[in-house]
């Protein structure tokens, strides 16, 4: 056990290279284990939405012929890409989606979608530091003071400031907002698709 500690000691490059410590890592574990509830809500609400889309996709034939056209256009690749609601990449999904269902929504519906889609994408892959980007919030505890007194945000990504600086800022709030706001649109296509 000593010598893992050792190992990861040395492992661990300083501050001054931009890494943290044993104990800061240690504290940074604490933080987000502390955010757990807020990531799972927040994850929750986009496999929720996630889940209407596939259901649209296995109600809505026109969605699915979509689906089709939009899987042959795409480049071939290394792996075999499926064209099956339930098994493709969600990224087509959506794009048959808003081609058949774009013009029967109003403007400020096509903007949530919108809106709505880098921000699912960037939390489920964990990618905080542009999360924090696409939502708007500015790191809350890296400012440094330039010379003439005013204070600089420090540029350098740091997941553990990102993950921090939503949390502080009600980043999860405003997603799991949004992410309700779009179950909401979803759900309505689904009903709509069901009453014709």
């Amino acid at each position: 056990m000593k010598n893992l500690d050792l190992k990861l000691k040395k492992n661990i490059r300083n501050k001054e290279e931009g890494i943290m410590r044993t104990g800061e890592l240690s504290a940074m574990l604490i933080n987000i284990k502390n955010l757990q509830s807020h990531i799972d809500s927040s994850s929750g609400a986009a496999v929720a939405v996630e889940l209407r889309m596939r259901l649209i996709g296995e109600l809505c034939e026109k969605v699915r012929d979509e689906l089709k056209k939009i899987v042959k256009e795409e480049p071939k690749g290394k792996y075999k890409k499926s064209d099956k609601y339930w098994d493709c990449k969600l990224e087509f999904l959506d794009q048959a989606i808003d081609h058949v269902f774009y013009k029967k929504l109003n403007s400020t519906q096509q903007k949530t979608l919108l809106k709505f889609r880098p921000l699912r994408n960037k939390l489920l892959h964990a990618n905080f530091i542009k999360l924090m980007i696409l939502l708007d919030i500015a790191p809350t505890g890296r400012h440094i003071l330039s010379g003439n007194g005013k204070r600089n945000i420090l540029n350098q990504p740091d997941v553990k400031e990102a993950i921090l600086s939503i949390e502080r800022n009600g980043g999860f709030k405003n997603f799991l907002n949004l992410a309700n706001k779009v179950i909401g649109i979803l759900e309505e296509l689904i009903l709509s698709l069901v009453s014709n």
